[in-house]
Order: structure tokens, then C-alpha cells, then sequence
């Protein structure tokens, strides 16, 4: 493996997911997941621009694990 492709093994944690892909992936209504965000019961987006809001995916691999008792850091 050369020095490039290992630097680039964990990239994928490291990508962001648009709200419509995350409802696509998990099956929610938009509505279900800003209600989710909301109650602290799914990760919370940032914004990466003033139009544009999305999940790392770092965070929604996280609440894979255990999606039933997941709270969202403050």
C-alpha cells in the first residue's frame, strides 16, 4: 500500500451527507429527522455554508451503533 492510499483509508468518516440522502438511508420523513435532530435523538447537522446544511458521517456511523439509545453531544 503506498503512502498515499493509506492516508486516504479513513477518508470516508470524513464525508458529509446532505438531508435528503440521510433520509433516503434512513428511512425518515424530513419532518421525523429535524424532529429527531430536535429532541436530541439523532446527530446534529453543521453548516458548511449559509445554504447548506449536512451530517458527517462520522457522527450518523456513530448513531448506527445504537440508534435506540442515542443522545446527541451538546
Amino acid at each position: 500500500m503506498t503512502k498515499q492510499a493509506s492516508s486516504n483509508k479513513g477518508a470516508y468518516n470524513d464525508e458529509y451527507k446532505r438531508a435528503k440522502a440521510v433520509c433516503f438511508k434512513y428511512p425518515l420523513s424530513p419532518a421525523s429527522l429535524w424532529r429527531k435532530v430536535k429532541d436530541g435523538t439523532f446527530p446534529k447537522p453543521i453548516k458548511l455554508s449559509a445554504g447548506i446544511t449536512a451530517w458527517r458521517n462520522s457522527d450518523l456511523l456513530e448513531w448506527e451503533k445504537d440508534p435506540l439509545n442515542y443522545r446527541a453531544k451538546s
